[in-house]
């Protein structure tokens, strides 16, 4: 891949009082999706010595979305990328496990620590509407963005919040 610059944009937002508590609401269930993926991976591990892997959870997320209305309302690529962060984060653990080096274990988050709604597939979830300066939030709704600001037309990974 010599050639390829990825690249992050970072836009400020400017919601309406509804639509910050709707993006309120999305961090708080993706922060306690985070919580209770990381304590079910640690309590499998440390009780029966069993190792839950991500496509074992993704199969649980579907299952939590049938019963949950709160997890149904939130983005499903958002929830993925929340298991996908998860999963990097144990991943870097083992890494630096068997390197020898103090490797940190993946930590709890508390809502200060929880603070960017993922969204893996930017130009399918996000859309510009570059006349208006407006992002299009699914479950949140049509955001205004900092005027005078030039939003690249699509993003390959983009981060909301």
């Amino acid at each position: 891949m010599l050639g390829v610059v990825k690249r992050i944009e970072r836009i400020r937002l400017y919601p309406t009082t509804r639509q910050a508590a709707a993006m309120a609401v999305m961090l708080d269930v993706t922060r306690e999706l985070y919580n209770a993926l990381l304590e079910q991976r640690r309590e499998a591990y440390r009780l029966r010595k069993i190792t839950v892997t991500a496509k074992m959870q993704y199969a649980e997320i579907t299952a939590l979305r049938a019963e949950d209305g709160r997890l149904r309302a939130v983005y499903r690529e958002t929830e993925d990328a929340v298991l996908h962060r998860l999963d990097l984060a144990m991943t870097a653990f083992f890494r630096g496990y068997k390197l020898g080096e103090t490797a940190g274990y993946p930590r709890f988050r508390s809502w200060q620590r929880w603070q960017q709604l993922e969204f893996p597939h930017g130009n399918r979830a996000l859309r510009f509407n570059h006349g208006q300066q407006r992002v299009n939030i699914p479950g949140v709704g049509a955001v205004k963005l900092r005027k005078g600001r030039q939003v690249p037309a699509t993003y390959g990974r983009a981060w909301a919040v």
